[in-house]
């Protein structure tokens, strides 16, 4: 083999890694209502620099990387022409490097916490007096880890970026019904499209309320796994990408981006585990909230990182 060719093959493969991390960190965006590329030179179309943001806490290499990554997602109710948005979904992922495995955390919404200089109230609320850091801040206090990671998105930027992607099939297990939200979902097996997607992720008119739709959410991530991994979708990245750009907040730097292609390489969806922050309901004043368990929470993450996998099948 020539040295070109050998090039020509190595620059090939190099693509296909970038794509595939690019995929990869799609998946697990989307289930928030996130998402996020890199702001790669991928076929000639080279993003903005100041796509990179970041800060210091987030590192500035791939060597500088720990082998647990952790990302707070966050998807929010901002609408144009609307204030005070407030976090309508908030999930963390954690990815261990050296294992290749991802657990997706979600917490709802209606969680009772401590926000600093505001005494308790709902999580939600953080997000509405102090953006996402304040979120990152109160979020990571009550798990115990660092949270370099960040990115948000809201309903708008989804609606764009599932269409982009063609849409998710998804299977629509019971009838969804809010017109209100303009939400209005039949069961059964279906192509979702960007406005249908939306509808399916925020609908919370179960009997467990936020619990069943934080199941849910969980359902679509993995779905959108298998979606996006398809061949067929990844030549669709050169697409996603300016949409991306356009439509979401992130503070991830540049030069994660090969340390994350090689976590995608051979990234397999059954090794995501998924499950809600450990707690009960409470009703107190005549508010309802989501009481954490705070002997388990804690360790929560960890047992999703562990948990053994299954034999077969994509789902874990």
């Amino acid at each position: 083999m020539s040295g070109r060719e050998r090039t020509r093959i190595e620059k090939a493969q190099a693509r296909l890694r970038v794509r595939r991390a690019i995929a990869l960190v799609l998946v697990f965006c989307f289930a928030m209502f996130g998402g996020w590329g890199l702001s790669f030179s991928l076929q000639g179309q080279d993003l903005p620099v100041d796509w990179q943001g970041g800060d210091a806490a987030a590192g500035n290499a791939a060597s500088d990387l720990p082998q647990r990554m952790n990302f707070l997602l966050v998807g929010s109710d901002r609408r144009p022409g609307e204030g005070g948005a407030r976090s309508d979904t908030i999930m963390v992922v954690s990815l261990d490097r050296e294992t290749g495995r991802a657990a997706v955390l979600s917490i709802p919404r209606d969680t009772r916490v401590s926000i600093p200089r505001h005494g308790r109230d709902k999580i939600n609320t953080a997000y509405a007096i102090g953006g996402i850091d304040l979120t990152r801040q109160v979020v990571g206090g009550l798990l115990d880890i660092d949270i370099p990671y960040y990115v948000e998105m809201d309903f708008k930027g989804f609606q764009r970026i599932i269409d982009t992607l063609g849409g998710v099939t998804m299977n629509v297990e019971h009838r969804m019904y809010y017109p209100e939200e303009g939400i209005d979902l039949r069961p059964g097996l279906q192509r979702l499209n960007g406005r249908n997607a939306l509808g399916f992720v925020r609908f919370r008119y179960y009997p467990l309320g936020d619990i069943d739709r934080a199941e849910q959410q969980q359902k679509f991530l993995v779905a959108l796994v298998e979606e996006t991994l398809q061949v067929k979708n990844l030549a669709k990245v050169p697409q996603l990408i300016p949409e991306l750009y356009k439509n979401l907040k992130t503070n991830i730097p540049v030069s994660q981006g090969l340390e994350l292609a090689r976590l995608a390489a051979g990234f397999d969806p059954s090794r995501i585990s998924t499950d809600t922050l450990p707690g009960d309901f409470l009703d107190l004043q005549g508010t309802s909230y989501w009481e954490v368990d705070a002997k388990r929470c804690k360790e929560t993450l960890d047992e999703l990182l562990t948990r053994p996998l299954p034999s077969s099948g994509p789902k874990p």
